[in-house]
């Protein structure tokens, strides 16, 4: 992982934070708590060794609880995300575009997802339309259009559950 990448709590970890839902255990709740859009992977690091460190980095991104901030490192150097065990019931759902497209930094959250799920499970099938239609969006339909053809590739190929893993933070961009 990019030790220049920082992470940001999505609407889902910021949930988590107030209500306490899922039962995290208080080692990745004091993750969850440190990880707030400034501090980078370096940053961390100095409170907590490497391995752990990033094991439990992964296992908050896999839960949507974070989402790398957009501009802090290159999509590639994402972490792998942990696959989720079962799909949450609300990863199923279909997806409540905006009547007009979100802002460039959430745009960018969602094309990082992309970009990384393509180079990481797809050996970057989805990069031509990343770039021929992702990066030229004209409306909703066709942020929609990316998003549905993501999933859809990722299941074909066996990683739905990990796409699901990735809907929240699609879903709190999208808000």
């Amino acid at each position: 992982m990019d030790r220049a990448l920082c992470f940001c709590k999505t609407g889902l970890g910021q949930e988590e934070i107030q209500q306490r839902k899922l039962g995290l255990s208080q080692k990745l709740r004091q993750m969850l708590i440190m990880v707030d859009g400034q501090k980078s992977v370096a940053d961390l690091e100095q409170c907590l060794p490497g391995d752990e460190l990033m094991a439990r980095l992964e296992a908050l991104l896999g839960q949507g609880l974070i989402a790398p901030v957009a501009g802090s490192a290159s999509p590639a150097a994402a972490a792998r995300p942990a696959p989720v065990p079962a799909a949450a019931p609300a990863a199923a759902a279909p997806i409540a575009m905006p009547t007009g497209l979100p802002s460039a930094g959430k745009l960018a959250q969602i094309r990082i997802i992309l970009a990384m799920c393509s180079q990481q499970y797809l050996s970057d099938a989805l990069d031509t339309m990343l770039i021929d239609l992702y990066d030229n969006m004209s409306g909703p339909e066709d942020l929609k259009f990316c998003i549905d053809t993501w999933k859809k590739r990722m299941d074909a190929a066996g990683y739905g559950s990990v796409a699901d893993s990735h809907m929240p933070q699609i879903r709190a961009a999208l808000r």
